[in-house]
């Protein structure tokens, strides 16, 4: 069968033994099952292609069909099984519906049919079915039932599935930092994938298989490697969309003039592509079950900007990868967070109802452990300090995690105004009623180890005391010399 361009794609292109490029495969079927080796007149792909284009289909049935496969396996060997299963398996991933019609018999055996079906069926948009009298299909009906889907016994019946899939109502579905094609987004991000192809192949699949043929799609950035620019055309062309909402990230605005060119040169048909930038803010009012609207943002970087909304503005933000998906105002919708599938307006809105839950275990910025400490008593009585009694009261209203001691070497001067509050290691527990200091000593810090050895060793040290992170209360004193006394001068407090 002559190949033709955007309806029936067979693997290769007749006159030529090169394999049909992946391109403009947007909304098509792909017919799995098995394929005649001979007697290629029988293929039942030819009854399904006749039925699809009854019901009104008109995307792509791709069919892995290869009447030309025996001959070149004679010429060229292994290499075209592996450019054949090559081929075959970009299809399978780039397509929107992965049709498993499996008529099964001693003359089609359908052995490869078993091993890939095993590693789709329990993905979105595949589906299985097979006619009354096939054999040894039981098993794969089994699997297919542990995953709540239904096993077809029609050929009409698989297909208007399949099309019901593509043709479902339009809805919004959210994504961000795919940066398809960039080798440094696969290793830095520690993606699960062996090669960037196969990363974009699986984005590309999810995608497809999620979003509709009229779906509204919402990309909070970096959709490409800058670097491979040229390739978005055929990017675009296979991805699923009837609206792109595009907010360029930081790699894409390095070549925004390149995106906005290679935009206005595909041919989009009836497709719309929208790009946003920090001073052309992007909006979506998303309608819950009781039909109120709750209002989003789209956004890249959730701090690099300063964003001027309205409290009840919900962010969608990208560019951290997932790494910490929870903010007080908004999460991430990175595709490394959502199994690198796009997430649906459904799904956006259940994490919004669910942010009214989140406590401060979700935004804590480090893991409250419990901390090496240990006590340690100055006498303050025996080195004659005197402490004004307004300072102590100043002082000790503070909470202990503000009550800050910071240690020094002993020769060392260390004017008020140069305490390096981030050399505080520990915190005054208490001042007892007899002038006595009991200060704690946190071990986890490198300088709280060396203080605490120093005191152990009863080193001389010089320490200061500084109430609350900006410093807004300081006492200093010096144990090397016990008869000073502290003053008005040295004493800084609210």
């Amino acid at each position: 069968m002559q190949h033709t361009e955007g309806t029936y794609i067979l693997p290769y292109i007749d006159g030529d033994n090169k394999f049909t490029p992946v391109v403009n495969m947007r909304s098509s079927i792909f017919l799995a099952g098995p394929c005649p080796r001979e007697n290629y007149g029988e293929d039942w792909r030819f009854e399904a292609a006749t039925i699809l284009r009854r019901l009104g289909f008109k995307g792509n049935i791709i069919s892995p069909t290869n009447d030309h496969y025996m001959e070149m396996r004679k010429n060229y060997g292994l290499e075209m099984l592996s450019q054949q299963t090559e081929w075959e398996r970009r299809m399978m991933h780039t397509c929107s519906a992965l049709v498993f019609w499996v008529p099964r018999s001693e003359k089609w055996p359908a052995f490869t049919t078993n091993v890939e079906y095993g590693e789709w069926y329990k993905k979105e948009g595949v589906f299985f079915g097979y006619p009354e009298g096939a054999i040894k299909n039981e098993y794969l009906e089994l699997k297919l039932q542990e995953q709540n889907k239904t096993a077809y016994h029609t050929l009409e019946d698989i297909l208007k599935a399949a099309m019901d899939h593509i043709y479902r109502p339009s809805d919004s579905y959210f994504t961000a930092d795919t940066h398809f094609g960039q080798e440094r987004t696969l290793q830095l991000s520690r993606r699960p994938f062996a090669d960037v192809e196969e990363m974009d192949l699986t984005m590309v699949s999810n995608w497809n298989k999620r979003v509709p043929e009229s779906g509204i799609v919402y990309h909070a950035g970096d959709l490409i490697d800058p670097a491979q620019i040229d390739k978005l055309s055929t990017v675009l062309s296979n991805l699923n969309f009837a609206e792109l909402h595009w907010v360029l990230g930081n790699y894409d605005r390095k070549v925004k003039e390149q995106i906005l060119d290679a935009i206005s040169s595909v041919g989009l048909e009836d497709r719309q592509i929208y790009v946003y930038d920090v001073d052309n803010p992007c909006y979506v009012n998303l309608k819950k079950e009781d039909g109120k609207e709750v209002k989003f943002r789209v956004i890249h970087e959730p701090a690099d900007f300063e964003y001027h909304d309205d409290i009840d503005v919900t962010y969608l933000f990208g560019h951290i990868h997932g790494r910490s998906f929870a903010k007080r105002n908004g999460f991430d919708i990175a595709c490394d967070y959502s199994n690198y599938t796009p997430l649906s307006s459904e799904q956006v809105l259940w994490f919004k109802n669910a942010m009214q839950y989140w406590d401060k275990n979700v935004y804590c910025d480090r893991v409250n452990r419990v901390s090496d400490t240990v006590e340690y008593t100055l006498d303050a009585t025996e080195r004659s300090y005197h402490w004004p009694k307004q300072a102590i009261s100043s002082f000790m209203r503070l909470p202990e995690e503000q009550r800050l001691v910071t240690f020094g070497k002993q020769e060392t001067t260390y004017p008020i105004a140069e305490i390096d509050f981030a050399t505080a290691v520990g915190t005054v527990k208490e001042i007892t009623p007899d002038n006595k200091l009991v200060i704690k000593i946190n071990k986890d810090y490198p300088q709280g180890r060396v203080i605490a050895k120093m005191l152990e060793d009863k080193l001389p040290v010089k320490y200061y005391l500084a109430g609350a992170a900006d410093g807004s209360m300081i006492i200093e004193r010096d144990i090397k010399d016990p008869s000073a006394t502290i003053t008005e001068a040295q004493l800084k407090y609210e």
